[in-house]
């Protein structure tokens, strides 16, 4: 009932936002549903969502310890393409920077506090969780001293049906197979090498059993 009245009172918002991101007519179908405390802040940038689908942005999925005060969706002359439906956790933060394109694909999850950074692509593929207080960014941040290129960025790509628990981090280059499973509190790096339906873990990340079959 909680979650039913939530969205019922985001729809105003929802409807002004649509209409800015995919115009009027678009607007009356709700394609997107966005929480009262969620942000939607699309610069110059672009978000595209696949007929018949629907995204669900900062609403309650699994409970987290904590909430993150910042809810947001910031898209600076990016990218964002939504292949499917979506359901993004609240005090999740997504940033998209100038020339980043995001792809999510369809039957997406993530719990609270999810954070993801775009400068160059990161692609997400179907049917992946992603647990509460994980972060997924395809560059560095900040370039280190030694560094004869500054900010480093170099994609990330997750296969289907992968599950990413809570607490791990994927950083620049990351690949995940499909089936691909990450334990919680991991450190995907791009020197971890996994073949489909594995189960990764530590820090950084290694392959700790193959052969593995997941369902939600």
């Amino acid at each position: 009932m909680k979650r039913i009245f939530g969205k019922l009172i985001a729809i105003p918002k929802s409807f002004l936002i649509c209409w800015k991101l995919f115009g009027i007519k678009k607007a009356f179908q709700l394609p997107m549903i966005v929480a009262v405390g969620f942000a939607v802040k699309a610069k110059k940038g672009q978000v595209t969502i696949d007929p018949k689908s629907r995204v669900l942005l900062g609403f309650e999925t699994w409970m987290a310890p904590s909430k993150n005060s910042e809810s947001s969706l910031q898209i600076d002359d990016g990218f964002v393409k939504f292949q499917g439906v979506a359901i993004i956790g609240s005090g999740s933060c997504i940033k998209v920077e100038p020339g980043g394109e995001l792809i999510i694909g369809n039957n997406f999850e993530s719990a609270r506090n999810v954070f993801i950074c775009v400068s160059k692509n990161i692609i997400l593929g179907d049917d992946v969780l992603v647990g509460y207080n994980s972060s997924i960014r395809d560059d560095d941040g900040h370039g280190l001293m030694s560094d004869s290129v500054n900010r480093k960025k170099i994609p990330v790509i997750i296969g289907n049906n992968c599950w990413i628990g809570s607490h791990c981090h994927l950083l620049k280059g990351a690949v995940l197979r499909e089936g691909n499973v990450v334990a919680t509190g991991s450190i995907v790096t791009s020197s971890t090498k996994s073949q489909a339906n594995s189960v990764i873990g530590g820090a950084p990340a290694r392959v700790i059993k193959n052969n593995i079959f997941w369902r939600k």
